[in-house]
């Protein structure tokens, strides 16, 4: 026996393919993106956590992809500075120091 979903897909499939409006529960993930590559990156527990805080209510996949693709978009002087900084906030860290950021700045 067909599970009740899959004989709905099935049933659906003709409707679908002729290109008839989709249901209104239906979601559409990628409407017109023709992405096909896959990355893998493996994270701890924390980096994943911090992935996440930080992609709020977006998906952390799309929230890391767009940081991805923003960072190559820098022109190099742009790059060596964020470098800089980075290694900035990791020396102070490393030193003790916790640095937050100023919600007035």
């Amino acid at each position: 026996m067909i599970p009740a979903k899959l004989q709905q897909a099935i049933d659906e499939t003709e409707q679908i393919e002729a290109g008839n409006p989709v249901r209104a529960d239906t979601t559409i993930s990628r409407p017109g993106i023709s992405r096909s590559k896959t990355l893998q990156i493996r994270l701890s527990e924390d980096e994943f956590q911090l992935l996440t805080n930080a992609a709020g209510e977006q998906p952390t996949s799309a929230f890391a992809r767009h940081i991805l693709l923003s960072f190559l978009h820098l022109d190099a002087e742009e790059k060596e500075q964020r470098a800089l900084v980075h290694a900035l906030h990791t020396a102070l860290g490393q030193a003790g120091y916790s640095l937050t950021r100023d919600s007035a700045a």
